[in-house]
């Protein structure tokens, strides 16, 4: 019984470090049309794309090279068999496509491929 109830809390625990994660920043999301909601796993990590060159991971900020040596280390802390994906959250007034397309790359330097978009519902 015990050992069922400290699990629980530790799962809790995680999940509420995901949600908080998502919240960290003051971003204005761009709208779309359709979509669905998104599901944070523990091998997903949140980073919000502030401006061009600024990125905020677990509440830090960091320049955007040095985003993949922060994913590598991440992907260290996952379990082999699971899928590390990155969920971008990009400020809309702030950030351009060749900013995206940069971020883009720094992903692909670490070896992730998997990049979901954070926007918000309501688009037209």
């Amino acid at each position: 019984m015990i050992d069922t109830i400290v699990i629980l809390l530790i799962f809790y625990m995680t999940f509420s470090r995901f949600a908080d994660a998502a919240k960290e920043s003051k971003i204005t999301l761009p709208q779309a049309k359709a979509g669905s909601t998104l599901d944070i796993r523990p091998g997903n990590v949140v980073v919000n794309l502030i401006e061009a060159d600024t990125i905020s991971l677990d509440k830090a900020e960091y320049k955007l090279t040095q985003l993949p040596g922060l994913l590598l280390k991440f992907k260290e802390t996952v379990p082999k068999d699971q899928k590390v994906s990155v969920v971008l959250r990009a400020d809309k007034s702030n950030v351009k496509y060749k900013d995206i397309s940069d971020f883009m790359k720094m992903c692909a330097k670490a070896g992730i491929v998997d990049v979901t978009f954070a926007t918000l519902e309501g688009g037209k």
